[in-house]
């Protein structure tokens, strides 16, 4: 791997003129592996961002990207490690228990002598202190990555982020013309399917537009084939995935769930007791196994004497096929919210599917800390989907699904008493209290019309009182005129 690396460097260290065509050729695999961006790229488009594009080594501490300034170009990370910051507005209020991972330290060559004496602590303190100044700490990036791209699909074209080299990196470098005539197109399409899916979904709504803008460069598009395993049951828990098309199958093996968890091993003896017992009641229980002939009972004689050995029927992998989840639905959820740390299903797609990928880190961060009020819909509507794929049958052979609708139910259900206990909190403290400033602004809106001018503008002194006293002179005069007519007029018809 590292001689195909050191090939790899020194096939795009060179300028593009000088970069021959066998030679580009011959790295296309190794950029589909690397890069995610790469893997469904067409081999023309690849082949032309390998051609062109150019080779940059930041050292530790330089920063690639800085916030405000205006961006050419986006990279793709080969080898090191930088880290995501952003400045807010109001980066004072933001939470401080998030903190950037120390920098690593210089690593030497085997070669090279390894150095005498540490670095200084005022080096560290002068590379924290850069980083504080950069703002908020958001996420690092591994070799893989592709970072700067928002940029390019904004039409102002201004960095949104600041991003520092924990170490010594390698970097590609796209400029703007390459990727308007590479990569544009599939950056810009995923980032507005993200953009789609994030207003278009429930869960999110509500959210400050600064956060819709950070989930949109945290989630991840991924693409799996047909019969590809999305997730593996018993894998460590890493993401959650969000369908955007496609259709994947949701299998399971109960006998696995008793050695992936056993902190319910208490509830999987009790559901094994229960099954025995119907079993029991229905004769099946000494039913042989058609594939199994050999007998349960071996004779062995060691040493003058017969001894009799139980042996154990192999128990076989049963897997037990849940249900099909199709658009706007999700994988990985149940776990994350219920703190299981294994993936207690095997997801396999039935078709070619795209899934957008939110990373637990990310997770913390957005949602956990600054958005707790997503958790609580989403486990609202794990509770709903437990419920719906809870069949009789499957009750009965998936044990591990009706504890976890239970614990979904019992977690919903004190949050629910939590919201009630905080209502009537604040009931009673404006009760207590007397009115408040909302309060008084609804009774003054029952004097005072909640829309209209608020200035009479017949009111005295002003022009239009003028004219209205005048017009009601004229009609008094007029009035009194009238009066008199009638009242002389019969005096000269009676002479």
């Amino acid at each position: 791997m590292a001689l195909t690396y050191e090939r790899v460097i020194r096939v795009i260290s060179q300028s593009p003129d000088k970069r021959k065509d066998f030679e580009v050729n011959n790295l296309l695999p190794w950029f589909r592996k690397k890069s995610d961006l790469f893997r469904n790229l067409k081999t023309e488009l690849l082949f032309d961002i390998i051609k062109n594009l150019q080779f940059a080594t930041k050292e530790r501490d330089d920063v690639i990207i800085r916030q405000g300034d205006k961006g050419e170009c986006m990279y793709i990370l080969l080898r090191g490690q930088v880290t995501i910051f952003i400045q807010y507005a109001t980066s004072k209020t933001e939470d401080t228990d998030e903190r950037p991972p120390k920098p690593k330290p210089e690593q030497t060559a085997p070669d090279q002598a390894a150095p005498t004496a540490p670095a200084p602590a005022s080096a560290q303190e002068e590379s924290e202190l850069i980083r504080k100044r950069l703002g908020t700490y958001v996420c690092s990036l591994v070799p893989g990555a592709t970072f700067g791209e928002v940029a390019l699909l904004s039409e102002d074209c201004i960095r949104t982020a600041s991003i520092i080299a924990d170490e010594r990196t390698d970097l590609i470098v796209v400029d703007r013309q390459l990727y308007n005539r590479s990569v544009k197109y599939v950056l810009q399409k995923e980032f507005e399917d993200k953009s789609t899916f994030i207003a278009t979904n429930p869960l999110f709504r509500g959210w400050a537009p600064r956060y819709h803008k950070q989930l949109t460069m945290a989630l991840q598009k991924d693409i799996c084939g047909y019969e590809g395993v999305l997730v593996k049951q018993g894998a460590p828990v890493t993401a959650i995935y969000f369908i955007l098309s496609g259709e994947v199958k949701v299998v399971m093996d109960p006998q696995q769930h008793k050695t992936q968890y056993p902190r319910f091993r208490d509830h999987f003896a009790k559901d094994d007791r229960i099954l025995a017992t119907s079993s029991d009641q229905n004769g099946l229980a000494d039913t042989p196994d058609s594939d199994d002939h050999s007998p349960r009972v071996s004779r062995e004689q060691t040493n003058g004497f017969v001894q009799f050995q139980y042996r154990r029927r192999p128990t076989k992998k049963q897997l037990v096929e849940v249900c099909l989840l199709g658009v706007n639905e999700s994988v990985g959820d149940a776990e994350v919210l219920l703190d299981l740390d294994t993936y207690m299903q095997t997801v396999i797609c039935t078709q070619k599917t795209d899934v957008l990928v939110l990373e637990m880190k990310h997770y913390e961060r957005l949602l956990a800390k600054r958005n707790p009020r997503t958790i609580d819909k989403m486990m609202e509507n794990l509770e709903v989907k437990l419920d719906s794929r809870l069949t009789k049958h499957l009750e009965q052979s998936l044990p591990l699904v009706g504890l976890l609708l239970d614990k979904a139910r019992v977690h919903n259900i004190q949050r629910r008493r939590q919201r009630l206990a905080r209502q009537l909190s604040r009931q009673d403290r404006r009760q207590q209290t007397g009115p408040t400033r909302k309060t008084m602004a609804n009774s003054f809106d029952n004097f005072v019309p909640t829309h209209g001018a608020l200035v009479d503008m017949y009111g005295p002194g002003t022009v239009f009182h003028h004219i209205r006293k005048r017009e009601q002179a004229k009609a008094q005069k007029e009035q009194k005129r009238q009066q008199v007519r009638r009242f002389v007029s019969p005096q000269r018809a009676h002479n």
